[in-house]
């Protein structure tokens, strides 16, 4: 049983020991578990730690390329202001390498290149940062440039402090930012800002002023600084009744965001009353941010007073334009009407408001008084190249309403001092009723030279009928005694007697009518001779006639220029009535433009008629050619008008000279013709025959049967009617029984009846290939110049010669009829 036991002992103890052991065994794997993760926890932390400190350099490298790359100056200092680090770009500023900063203070690096006060201004502010704990931003400082001596540089530095992770102060750094562009642009506006004649200001968004220019004082009597420290002051120095609206544009917080320009009143600080010119806008940053408010102020106190001046000026100008008589139109440089007197708006039709803003053309519509055309105005030529403005002399004005008036006038064109056209002027005056009384003044003075001239004429008609009267006597007994060669020679004679009076007979006809010149191109010395010859018949008046060969020719109306010539011949003789001297002297002359008032460049005639009289006072003779002023106590004063009216319609001029006691001279300028001279006619030594019907129209029975037995000489078959209608009544009829006429002679005036101008219409309709040849005593008739205008194929101007007759109607039978 003992030794069962023991054994059992034995078992147990054995199991014990066992279990020690595992336990043992357990702890030695436990402990090697903990070793195991211990190690497994070293590796992982040594693992982080490579970790960390390779991210740990890849962010020093990342931090060293920024501290090279970025575009600011950078340096660390420490306790004892010396360089730890900087990086090339500072380093470079203060021009030295980064090598010969580092464990220097800035006195021992900067100061022999630049200013010692900076290196001063850099330590200095490095100590208070280190003193105060505190960063010290935007410090401005400058030195010279190490790369140009001489030349500033300006910085913008800041100085942070740098502080352990316990927060103990461990060093300062610097940012330095290079500002020396930005610094002479701010110079330069500072020097333009400073030395501008306009008050500048710049009124930051706190309501202060961030810049007032030096002008202020000399404008105000203020200086920028009393400005500067007041910013209440530029309103008080306002007029008080102006401040209501001018407020808006001194205050920041004003809503007007665009650019303004209004002007207002101050009060200087000497009491005067100055007008500002005030231009305003907001300042914006790069991003849109509202910097504050721009102003700029200008002295206009002057130009107020000028335009105040030119207010009134206009305001005269204007009164004066609207109480004359005369219409006064005013356009702007594009040919808009800018202004239209009174005057002007009644003779047009229009009204002032409506005129405005139209096109002059228009409003203005004139119309030639011979064609009834209208008038080709040349205004953007003037407006535009610059064009010479063109004279309204005469025209008809086309009202609105359709109501035509003769008017006359000039137009001008307006200039700046730089000679820019700013627009046109027209000034004309209805001349409708001076034109009826005009022509009663032609009419009258006409009557009146006749009545001085008639002792002249009965001389001269006395003298040609006693010719014609005696050789007609001659001829009738030398005929009774069968003497025909000498019949012949009194016959002669008589013809050339009543030639010279056909010729008189003319003039007197032409002197007796006005209106509108018939021209014929041709020398002017015949008629001037003949004219003056004329005019001084039955004077005390010697004339000494000068005349040269080679005088241009002139394009005139012979009846017209004739009444001139004898008006001025008739004047000097009123002037003398005791007799005198008459000098009369022509020749040619080119002008150049603005020569002789309202001539055109160009070959003119010149003509003088200088006479030895008492001449003219001074105060008189602006008034000689006005109607009805005359000094003679039997005048009337027409002749001198009439003569004026004559030449400016001939496109001439005429004017006067005169001193007391030394004579009068008048001058007369004509424009030269280019047009050949009309070839003169001479009469044929025999008759020219033909054959063919012949209708004359004539209301005259006498003449009818003279010209019917002078057709009978000269070989044609006549029949003769006293008025238009009974002419187209045979012609028709004979042309319907096939016995048509070959020609037709009609007398242009018919009293009571159809004339030749209407007679000739109608057929022309009836009969397109109808040859007639028109004849008249009125040689100055429209339809005698210009016979060929209204359908007629020859002109006759009466009293004519068989010869005459005959060769006129070889010419017209010669040529081709109107239509087939």
């Amino acid at each position: 049983m003992w030794h069962q036991e023991e054994t059992k002992f034995v078992g147990l103890e054995a199991i014990g020991c066992i279990w020690d052991e595992l336990a043992r065994l357990r702890a030695l794997l436990e402990q090697r578990e903990r070793t195991i993760a211990e190690l497994n926890r070293t590796i992982t932390v040594e693992r982080e730690a490579r970790r960390l400190a390779e991210e740990k350099n890849e962010l020093l490298s990342l931090l060293d390329n920024l501290w090279e790359m970025v575009p600011v100056g950078l340096s660390f200092h420490d306790l004892n202001l010396r360089y730890l680090r900087i990086n090339d770009l500072l380093a470079a500023m203060n021009g030295k390498p980064v090598s010969e900063h580092i464990g220097r203070t800035p006195s021992e690096v900067i100061s022999s290149k630049i200013i010692p006060e900076l290196a001063l201004k850099i330590e200095e502010a490095i100590r208070q940062v280190l003193k105060t704990g505190q960063p010290l931003l935007n410090l401005e400082v400058s030195g010279k440039s190490p790369a140009k001596p001489g030349a500033l540089r300006y910085a913008l530095t800041s100085y942070y402090p740098v502080r352990a992770n316990d927060g103990e102060l461990r060093g300062v750094g610097a940012t330095v930012v290079e500002i020396t562009a930005l610094k002479m642009v701010e110079e330069r506006f500072r020097t333009v800002a400073d030395f501008t004649y306009n008050w500048e200001y710049w009124l930051g968004t706190d309501g202060q002023y961030i810049y007032m220019s030096p002008s202020c004082e000399r404008i105000t009597g203020y200086t920028p600084a009393e400005f500067i420290q007041n910013p209440e002051l530029m309103e008080s120095i306002v007029y008080p009744d102006d401040l209501e609206s001018i407020l808006p544009h001194l205050k920041i917080h004003s809503t007007i965001g665009h650019l303004t320009d209004v002007s207002f009143r101050i009060i200087t600080r000497g009491g005067e009353v100055r007008w500002i010119g005030h231009v305003c806008q907001p300042v914006k940053g790069f991003n849109g941010e509202n910097l504050g408010w721009r102003g700029s102020n200008r002295d206009i106190t002057e130009n107020k007073r000028i335009e105040e001046q030119l207010a009134a000026e206009r305001q005269r100008l204007n009164v004066t334009l609207q109480a004359i008589g005369d219409g006064v139109i005013a356009t702007d440089n594009a040919g808009k009407i800018e202004f239209l007197s009174q005057s002007a708006a009644q003779l047009t039709g229009w009204e002032t408001s409506a005129a405005k803003g139209q096109p002059l053309t228009e409003v203005f519509k004139i119309i030639d008084p011979k064609t009834h055309l209208p008038v080709k105005w040349e205004v953007l030529d003037v407006l535009t190249i610059g064009a010479k403005p063109q004279l309204v002399q005469e025209a008809i004005l086309i009202a609105k309403d359709g109501k035509e008036r003769l008017i006359e006038g000039s137009t001008a064109s307006i200039h700046n001092p730089q000679g820019q056209i700013l627009g046109l002027v027209v000034f004309f005056r209805d001349t409708t009723e001076k034109q009826k009384v005009l022509e009663e003044l032609m009419k009258a003075s006409k009557l009146e030279s006749v009545g001085i001239l008639a002792g002249g004429i009965a001389h001269d008609f006395n003298n040609l009928l006693a010719a014609i009267t005696g050789n007609l006597s001659l001829a009738r007994i030398e005929a009774e005694a069968g003497s025909a060669e000498k019949v012949l020679d009194c016959l002669d004679e008589i013809e050339k007697a009543a030639q010279r009076a056909s010729y008189l007979t003319h003039q007197l006809l032409t002197f007796a009518k006005g209106g509108t010149p018939l021209k014929k191109t041709a020398p002017l010395n015949e008629i001037i001779r003949f004219s003056a010859q004329f005019a001084l018949h039955g004077t005390g008046m010697q004339c000494e006639i000068e005349l040269p060969l080679d005088l241009w020719q002139v394009a005139f109306d012979a009846g017209q220029i004739s009444q001139v010539i004898q008006n001025l011949a008739l004047n000097a003789a009123q002037a003398m009535p005791e007799g005198g001297n008459l000098w009369i002297r022509a020749g040619n002359i080119a002008l150049d433009q603005g020569q002789i008032p309202t001539l055109s460049a160009g070959n003119y005639v010149w003509l003088s008629v200088k006479d030895n009289g008492p001449g003219i006072p001074e105060e008189i003779l602006a008034q000689i050619f006005d109607p009805y002023f005359t000094t003679k106590p039997s005048g009337t004063g027409l002749g001198l008008a009439v003569s004026y009216s004559i030449i400016h319609k001939h496109g001439g001029y005429l004017t006067v000279e005169s001193k007391l006691g030394a004579g009068t001279t008048f001058s007369i300028y004509l424009p030269a013709s280019i047009e050949p001279a009309e070839p003169s006619v001479v009469v044929p030594s025999k008759l020219i025959r033909g054959h063919g019907r012949v209708l004359i129209m004539d209301d005259e029975p006498a003449l009818r049967h003279l010209l019917k037995k002078a057709l009978d000489k000269l070989g044609y078959e006549v029949t003769g009617v006293d008025n238009g209608a009974e002419a187209i009544r045979c012609y028709m009829a004979e042309k319907e029984a096939w016995q048509p006429f070959a020609v037709v002679i009609m007398d242009l005036t018919i009293p009571g009846g159809m004339g030749g101008k209407v007679a000739i219409q109608k057929l022309l309709e009836l009969d397109p290939a109808v040859k007639a040849i028109v004849s008249s005593g009125y040689s100055d008739d429209p339809v005698m110049a210009n016979y060929e205008q209204y359908g007629f194929k020859g002109v006759m101007v009466k009293p004519y010669s068989v010869f005459d007759l005959g060769k006129m109607l070889d010419k017209v039978l010669k040529t081709e009829p109107n239509n087939s």
